[in-house]
């Protein structure tokens, strides 16, 4: 399966939720990644500061709580808010070795199976990028090393990237992100600009081997197609 129909499965799972269509690129960002060898747990705290055309702001904070064990496969446990506010609990399951993504409702006990063709990113649906979207234009990037700090006992290494706008000179966006590339994980992420802000952290990190059954369907959950 095409990504564009990895993307579409999933954008039909949250319409069937009955969820706003911005939902489907509201969900936690990248910054754990399937790997061997390194298992984990965590939790992503995550606060994003729109800036509205009236000249006000939204801001909205998530929070993740991510497993990962030695095989590499993930599980991905949010809350996402639905009509009237009303908070919906999903999990995503990801195994790189079956190439798959599970998506569980606990709320329906039910899960969804979606299977993309592996790849060089089968799963960027899963992941979508740190880096804030930018408006349509010219854009010179330039980049620049932050050396190494530690955050929860780990070493990053620290890049910040400085984006200005060719056209409008004042316009610029900064991104700033921590980096494990061995534990392929960030540590830390924020970033300003002329469509909003961002941090995005990590926080009560485990190095233990999780609980294989949290990467399993309930055996009480229903299997429903798309």
């Amino acid at each position: 399966m095409s990504m564009w129909l990895v993307f579409a499965s999933l954008f039909a799972f949250l319409s069937l939720l009955q969820l706003p269509s911005s939902q489907a690129k509201r969900g936690p960002a990248g910054m754990v990644f399937p790997t061997a060898g390194a298992p984990l747990s965590l939790e992503q705290v995550e606060e994003r500061t729109r800036l509205l055309p009236d000249g006000t702001s939204e801001t909205e904070v998530l929070m993740s709580k991510i497993y990962r064990d030695s095989a590499g496969r993930m599980r991905i446990e949010e809350t996402v808010s639905g009509p009237s506010d009303k908070s919906i609990d999903v999990v995503q399951l990801v195994d790189p070795v079956a190439c798959s993504i599970i998506v569980l409702t606990p709320e329906k006990i039910a899960a969804r199976i979606i299977a993309p063709k592996c790849g060089t990113n089968p799963f960027a649906v899963v992941f979508p990028s740190l880096e804030q979207t930018l408006p349509p234009g010219n854009w010179d990037r330039k980049t620049e090393n932050l050396g190494i700090r530690k955050i929860e006992g780990i070493e990053f290494e620290g890049t910040r990237t400085t984006q200005t706008s060719v056209d409008q000179t004042s316009m610029i966006a900064v991104d700033e992100r921590w980096d494990s590339k061995d534990l392929r994980l960030t540590g830390l992420a924020s970033g300003s600009g002329p469509t909003g802000r961002y941090t995005a952290r990590i926080q009560s990190v485990g190095r233990r081997e999780p609980d294989p059954s949290l990467f399993l369907i309930p055996s009480d959950y229903r299997i429903q197609d798309f």
